[in-house]
């Protein structure tokens, strides 16, 4: 028969894996190639690199094992949720937002707490950067 697993052990499990996906968008960014010329502008570099992560499933998720030292298992829910967070134009969404603050307060943090999408994103700057990478904007 399967094994059973707590109640308790799969909330740490949930909360674990929350905190790894904040770890992973960190340590994905910083090992991302740039390409040239956007060294000076993080902003661009920043687009790149979740478009990178989107379409590299496979090599994301050895850098996931390697940097954060998860199973494959771990890594693969950690990228799909990450995944959910993005837009294909890298300006945010009410729904990608509300995912991560739902995370965040899967944490324990801001509990009961309703935040506006005002409070925790402004998407004039994306929006400014996605126009520059030529994608059709909304």
């Amino acid at each position: 028969m399967g094994r059973h697993v707590s109640a308790p052990a799969v909330d740490r499990r949930r909360m674990r894996l929350h905190a790894a996906r904040w770890a992973c968008a960190t340590a994905i960014l910083a090992a991302a190639p740039q390409a040239a010329g956007a060294q000076d502008r993080p902003d661009i570099s920043l687009q790149q690199a979740k478009d990178e992560i989107r379409k590299s499933k496979p090599k994301t998720l050895d850098l996931i094992v390697k940097l954060l030292k998860m199973d494959k298992e771990a890594a693969n829910e950690t990228y799909d949720q990450f995944l959910t967070t993005l837009s294909s134009t890298g300006i945010p969404t009410r729904v990608g937002m509300d995912i991560l603050v739902k995370s965040v307060q899967a944490q324990g943090r801001h509990v009961g707490r309703k935040v506006a999408f005002e409070e925790i994103a402004d998407d004039r700057l994306a929006t400014e950067v996605a126009k520059e990478l030529g994608y059709k904007i909304p």
